[in-house]
C-alpha cells in the first residue's frame, strides 16, 4: 500500500506544480481571466497559502497591475514571508520602485523594517538608488526604522 500512495502523492503534487504554474503564468502575462479561474479552485487556494513569497514576488516585479497582488493578498497570502533567498516581497517591490505595490504590500501587513541575510531593509534599498526619495518618504511613515543597520554596520542615510 506504501508505493501506491507514493505514486498517488507524486501524481497530485505533479498535477498541483502544474496548476501554480499555470497561475504563475497568468500573473507574468497580466490575464486576469485566467488568473480568476484558477483562484476559483479551492485546493490552488490553500497551495496558495504556501507558495506566498513566490506569488507576491511575481505580483510585485513581473506586472505592474496591482490587481493581482490586491488578490493574493486578499485570500490569505503572507507579505512576511520571504523567499528562499531571503527577499521579501517589499524589498522586491522597493527594488523596482514600485510605490504603489509597497503601499499596499504595508498596508496589508508588511513589516517595513524586515531585512535579508544581509540584514538589508526597504529602506536602505529605497535610499541605495537615486529617485526613491517618495519610497523612502512612504516607508518612513509606516513605521521604517532610519537607524536600522545592516550586517555590514552601514544605515544608507542620504
Amino acid at each position: 500500500m506504501g508505493m501506491i500512495q507514493n505514486i498517488i502523492d507524486f501524481a497530485l503534487k505533479s498535477k498541483s506544480n502544474i496548476r501554480l504554474r499555470s497561475l504563475c503564468s497568468a500573473i507574468t502575462r497580466g490575464d486576469r481571466d485566467s488568473f480568476d479561474l484558477l483562484l476559483s479552485d479551492a485546493e490552488l487556494k490553500k497551495i496558495c497559502l504556501t507558495e506566498s513569497a513566490l506569488l507576491l514576488g511575481l505580483a510585485v516585479v513581473e506586472v505592474s497591475d496591482l490587481y493581482f497582488l490586491k488578490r493574493l493578498l486578499a485570500i490569505g497570502l503572507n507579505p512576511d514571508e520571504p523567499d528562499n533567498m531571503g527577499l521579501y516581497p517589499i524589498h522586491k517591490a522597493t527594488e523596482t520602485g514600485n510605490i504603489e505595490a509597497v503601499e499596499v504590500l504595508l498596508y496589508a501587513g508588511a513589516n517595513p523594517n524586515a531585512a535579508d541575510p544581509s540584514g538589508v531593509t526597504a529602506l536602505h534599498i529605497a535610499n541605495s538608488f537615486d529617485g526613491l526619495g517618495e519610497l523612502s518618504d512612504l516607508l518612513i511613515r509606516m513605521g521604517a526604522n532610519i537607524y536600522q543597520r545592516d550586517k555590514l554596520g552601514k544605515r544608507y542615510l542620504m
